[in-house]
Formats: C-alpha cells, sequence, structure tokens
C-alpha cells in the first residue's frame, strides 16, 4: 500500500474483529497475513491504512468461505 502521505497505522480485521495491527510510520507499507485460526463457513477480512493526517482507507471486504 503507498499513501500520499505517511501511513501510521495498518490493519487487518476478520469478521469484524481486528487480528492484525501495525504501527506502519512509512510512506509504502507491506505486510503478509496468514490465519492460524480459519473458521469453516463464511469469513470476511478487510484492510484499514491510517494515514498522518487521520485520514482512513478501507479495502472492499473480502469474502472467503470453506
Amino acid at each position: 500500500m503507498i499513501g500520499t502521505d505517511r501511513i501510521v497505522r495498518f490493519v487487518v480485521a476478520k469478521n469484524e474483529v481486528i487480528v492484525y495491527a501495525s504501527n506502519a510510520n512509512q510512506e509504502q507499507y507491506s505486510s503478509k497475513y496468514r490465519d492460524g485460526e480459519f473458521l469453516a463457513g463464511s469469513n470476511r477480512y478487510y484492510n484499514r491504512a491510517v494515514r498522518n493526517d487521520f485520514q482512513i482507507a478501507w479495502s472492499p471486504p473480502i469474502r472467503v468461505e470453506e
């Protein structure tokens, strides 16, 4: 993810619960997340990035079904 200002916080959420968070403080940020507790059925994941000026970017939900 590349921002127009420094990305100060990056979050991965699963089914509306934060499962990963990082205080990035970088203009470019890259991360990998592997779900070690995948639930049977439908799961929704999304990313959220907070910029230095407190603007927030959200990814669309990514739906994964088993």
